[in-house]
C-alpha cells in the first residue's frame, strides 16, 4: 500500500479524493515518477488507469518544483501534455475533471475537438494540457505545421493515449499518423534539446490484444513499461452470461426478436440497479429503449421506478429534453444515448443515469469507451452491426464486445456486477482470436 503523502506536498491536493493508491497505481508509482520512460498499461475498467495518466502529468511538472523549498514554480506552457481519446464526450469529461484537479496549482487545460478550434498557435502558448481527439489533432498539425506549429511541437513532453485499442479500428489511422509524426519530429536535428526530443508516450486500455507490439512501437521498455493487469485487479467481480436465440429469416427480423426478449433479460438480471444496453445502431438504441418503456408501462407497476420522488424528478427532467422521443421515454426511467441526440440531450441522459434516476439506458458503442457511467448490468443486444463503408453486416470485433461488457461496474461498496451477451444460437458457442494490428 502506497500513500498519496509520498508525493511532493504541492501535488497531493490533485489526489484529494483518496489517501492511498490502489494495487495497480502502487505497482506503477516508482516507474512513473522516477523517469520519463514511456509505458503501456492494460487493466480492467474501473481499476484506476486515469490516476496513472495523472501521475505521468505530475512527473512532467516536477521539473518546476523548487528542490530547496518544495514549492511549485509554474511556468505556463513551457512543458505541454497532450491527451488523446476517441470521443469528444470522453475528452470533455476528462477536461472537467482535470480543470478541477490541476486548476488549483495553476495548470491550464484546453479542449480541442470538433466543437472548438484555434485561430493561431499562439492561443496554445500558455496551455499545459491539451485534450483532443486523434482526428482533430491530426488535422490541425498537418494544416498548421508551417504556421507556428513546430514551436508548439517542441514543447510537447508527454503524449497520453486513452483507449489505445482503437489503433486497430477503422479510425486508428489518424492515431497512428499522429504518433508517427511526433516520433519523426522528435528525431529532427532542429528540435534537439527540446522537450519533444525526449517525449514520453503513455497508453492505456482495458482491451489490448497485442500489448507487447504496441509497447515496442511507443518505445516502452519491457517488462517494466509494458504491463498487463488481469481481472483480479477489477474492483468488482463480474458474472457473464451468453444467451443464444434461434435465428430468424433475416438479420432485421432477428433484431426485432432480440427486442422482444430484452425486457425479460433486463428484468431477470438488473436487481433494480443501473443497466446499460448496447445496440449496433442509433435506430436500434432508440427502438430498444421504446420497447423497454412500453413493456414497463404495460405492467402496471414500473420496475424501473422505485418511488414517487424518482417519478417526479423524471417528469421534471423530461421537460428539459429536446428530442421528442426522449421526452416520452424519460418519465418511465428509460433513455437512449447516441450521436443522433443534441449535446444537451446526451449530457442530460448521462446525468440522469449517473444520478440513478434513469435506470436503463440503451446506447450505441459511444458509451463503451471510457465515459464514466458505472452500471450494475450490461447487455449487448446482438453481436453484429451494419458496416456502412462495406455495405454489409459483420460481427462486432471481439475487443469491442469486450469493451461493452467491461462497462458493467459498480461502486466499490458493491461486490458484484453482471453482464449479458445476446446473439443467435449458432454464434453463441463460436469464438475467434482478434486480428493482430499491423
Amino acid at each position: 500500500m502506497r500513500s498519496v503523502e509520498e508525493l511532493p506536498p504541492c501535488f497531493q491536493p490533485i489526489f484529494s479524493s483518496f489517501k492511498y493508491f490502489n494495487g495497480i497505481q502502487a505497482e506503477m508509482l516508482d516507474f512513473i515518477l522516477s523517469s520519463a520512460r514511456s509505458f503501456v498499461v492494460s487493466a480492467p475498467t474501473g481499476s484506476g488507469k486515469t490516476v496513472l495518466l495523472e501521475l505521468a502529468i505530475v512527473q512532467m511538472l516536477m521539473k518546476h518544483v523548487d528542490r530547496a523549498t518544495g514549492a511549485f514554480n509554474h511556468k505556463p506552457g513551457e512543458l505541454k501534455a497532450i491527451y488523446m481519446a476517441p470521443l469528444k464526450a470522453l475528452v470533455q469529461e476528462k477536461k472537467e475533471e482535470w480543470i478541477a484537479a490541476f486548476g488549483a496549482i495553476g495548470v491550464v487545460c484546453k479542449e480541442l475537438t470538433g466543437d472548438t478550434d484555434i485561430v493561431s498557435w499562439s492561443e496554445l502558448n500558455n496551455v499545459d494540457i491539451l485534450l483532443t481527439t486523434p482526428e482533430k489533432f491530426d488535422s490541425i498539425t498537418r494544416k498548421n505545421k508551417d504556421r507556428g506549429g513546430m514551436s508548439f511541437f517542441g514543447d510537447c513532453a508527454l503524449v497520453m493515449i486513452d483507449e489505445v485499442h482503437l489503433l486497430g479500428d477503422e479510425r486508428g489511422g489518424s492515431l497512428e499518423a499522429v504518433v508517427s509524426r511526433l516520433k519523426v519530429l522528435s528525431e529532427k536535428q532542429s528540435l534537439r534539446g527540446t522537450s519533444l526530443s525526449s517525449v514520453r508516450f503513455v497508453a492505456c486500455s482495458a482491451t489490448v490484444p497485442n500489448l507487447e507490439d504496441v509497447g515496442r512501437w511507443l518505445g516502452a521498455p519491457s517488462p517494466d513499461g509494458i504491463r498487463h493487469f488481469g481481472e483480479e485487479y477489477r474492483p468488482v467481480r463480474l458474472e457473464t452470461k451468453v444467451l443464444g436465440y434461434d435465428p430468424a429469416k433475416n438479420d432485421w427480423m432477428f433484431e426485432r426478436r432480440l427486442n422482444e426478449r430484452l425486457y425479460e433479460v433486463v428484468l431477470n438480471h438488473f436487481q433494480s440497479k443501473p443497466a446499460l444496453v448496447f445496440c449496433a445502431s442509433r435506430d436500434g438504441a432508440s427502438s430498444a429503449a421504446k420497447t423497454l418503456a412500453d413493456r414497463a408501462k404495460s405492467t402496471g407497476r414500473n420496475p424501473f421506478i422505485s418511488g414517487q420522488g424518482q417519478a417526479e424528478a423524471l417528469r421534471e427532467a423530461a421537460g428539459r429534453a429536446e428530442n421528442r422521443q426522449l421526452k416520452l421515454l424519460i418519465p418511465h426511467g428509460v433513455a437512449f444515448h447516441s450521436a443522433s441526440l443534441d449535446w444537451s440531450d446526451r449530457t442530460l441522459c448521462e446525468s440522469l443515469f449517473r444520478d440513478r434516476l434513469v435506470t436503463v439506458m440503451c446506447s450505441t458503442s459511444t458509451l463503451s469507451m471510457g465515459v464514466n457511467l458505472p452500471a450494475f448490468l450490461c447487455v449487448v443486444r446482438g453481436t453484429r452491426q451494419y458496416a456502412v463503408s462495406l455495405f454489409l453486416i459483420r460481427m462486432w470485433a471481439i475487443r469491442m464486445t469486450s469493451c461493452f461488457v467491461h462497462r458493467a461496474r459498480v461502486n466499490i461498496a458493491r461486490s458484484r456486477g453482471a453482464r449479458c451477451c445476446r446473439c443467435a444460437a449458432e454464434r453463441a458457442g463460436r469464438s475467434s482470436t482478434p486480428r493482430a494490428w499491423p
